[in-house]
C-alpha cells in the first residue's frame, strides 16, 4: 500500500513523541534507564572482579549523573521536584539506572573491540538493534521492549566473566540480589493490579442500582474490571453527560480528562492501596514501566502513595453544553 513498516513506526514513534513534548535526548536516558534497570543482574556481574579503577570510573559516573539530573530545573521526563525540593529518591534511581545502562553499552563496545570476532559482533549487534527499536521505533520507551535483549547480554557476560566455574562466589550472590529484587518489583505490581480491581469491584456493588448514570474515564485496568451494567466508558467527545451523572476517573490512569469545576455540583475522592513498597506505574513518581511517559524509571522502590479515585457528580451546567462538544 506504499507505506514502509519501518520507516512508519519511527515517524509514528517521532510524531506521537513529539506531540508530548519529550525531546530525542530524553528517549535515550530513558532507553539507558529502562537497561540498566531491567538487567540489573547483569550490570552488577560485569562489575565484579575488575579493578579499583573500574569501581572509581563507576562511581564517579554515578555522581556525576545524579549531579546532573538533580540540577537541572526542568526535566520533561521525570518530576525530580517537588515543590522547592529534589525528589533525591528519584534522581537517585534515575542516576543508578543509567549509569548501569550505560555501562552495559560500553562492555558490549569493549568487548567487540577486545575480541573482533563474528560472535562478539553478533551479539552487539543483538544488543544494539533491541536498543534502537526500543528507543527510536516504538511508540514509547516500555520494559517489554527490552526482554529480547536480556538473552545476548546474559551470553556476553557468560562469555566474558568466570561465573560458570565456581570459583567466584560474589557473581552469583549478584545474580541471587537481583532475583529477590525482581520478586520484589513483581509483587509491587501484583499489588497495584490487585488494588484497581477491588476498588472497581467496590465502585460496581456501590453503584450497583443507582439512578444516576455513573461513568468512567481512562484505559489502564480500571475498565477490564468495571461492570458494563453499572459503569460505562466515557467517551470526551461524544457521549452526552446530564446533571446529576457520576464520572469516575483513577488519578493512576491515562486517556483522562480533568472536567472544569463549572461542571461540577459535588467531588469526592476515595484512596486505595497503601502499603506498598514496589511501583512500576505510578503517576508523579517516575516510575513508568508499561510506558516512559510516566516517567523514565523502569520501577522504583519505597513507600507508594495511596491510589486516588476521584468521584465527581456533574452539576446542571453541563447540559448547556452541545452533545458533539468535549467539556
Amino acid at each position: 500500500y506504499g507505506q514502509g513498516l519501518v520507516t512508519s513506526s519511527f515517524g509514528f514513534a517521532g510524531d506521537g513523541r513529539g506531540m508530548s513534548g519529550v525531546a530525542w535526548y530524553d528517549w535515550i536516558v530513558s532507553g539507558l534507564s529502562f537497561t540498566g534497570g531491567g538487567l540489573l543482574s547483569a550490570a552488577v556481574v560485569m562489575l565484579i572482579g575488575w579493578p579499583r579503577i573500574v569501581w572509581a570510573i563507576w562511581v564517579m559516573t554515578f555522581a556525576a549523573t545524579l549531579a546532573l539530573f538533580a540540577s537541572l530545573e526542568q526535566y520533561r521526563s521525570l518530576p525530580l521536584r517537588i515543590g522547592d525540593d529534589i525528589d533525591w529518591a528519584a534522581a537517585t534511581h534515575l542516576a543508578v539506572f543509567v549509569t548501569m545502562g550505560a555501562q552495559v553499552a560500553v562492555f558490549t563496545a569493549w568487548r567487540l573491540l577486545r575480541e573482533r570476532k563474528c560472535k562478539e559482533l553478533l551479539l552487539a549487534a543483538w544488543i544494539g538493534g533491541v536498543f534502537v527499536f526500543s528507543v527510536f521505533a516504538n511508540w514509547s520507551v516500555t520494559a517489554r521492549t527490552f526482554v529480547p535483549m536480556a538473552p545476548a547480554v546474559g551470553i556476553l557476560v557468560m562469555r566474558s566473566t568466570r561465573i560458570g566455574d565456581g570459583r567466584d562466589p560474589w557473581r552469583y550472590a549478584a545474580v541471587l540480589v537481583a532475583a529477590v529484587l525482581a520478586l520484589f518489583v513483581a509483587w509491587g505490581d501484583m499489588a497495584w493490579s490487585r488494588t484497581v480491581r477491588d476498588t472497581a469491584e467496590m465502585f460496581n456493588d456501590g453503584f450497583r442500582g443507582n439512578p444516576a448514570k455513573v461513568y468512567f474515564q481512562g484505559h489502564w485496568g480500571f475498565q477490564y474490571y468495571a461492570d458494563p451494567a453499572v459503569m460505562h466508558a466515557l467517551d470526551i467527545e461524544r457521549t452526552p453527560l446530564r446533571a446529576g451523572d457520576i464520572l469516575i476517573t483513577p488519578r493512576n490512569n491515562s486517556v483522562a480528562s480533568r472536567m472544569p469545576d463549572e461542571y461540577v455540583a459535588q467531588s469526592d475522592t476515595v484512596l486505595a492501596g497503601e502499603g506498598r513498597w514496589a511501583s512500576t506505574l505510578l503517576v508523579g513518581s517516575g516510575a513508568g514501566f508499561y510506558s516512559d511517559l510516566f516517567g523514565p524509571l523502569p520501577f522504583r522502590i519505597g513507600p507508594a502513595p495511596a491510589e486516588m479515585y476521584f468521584v465527581t457528580q456533574l452539576s446542571p451546567a453541563i447540559e448547556a453544553l452541545d452533545d458533539t462538544n468535549a467539556p
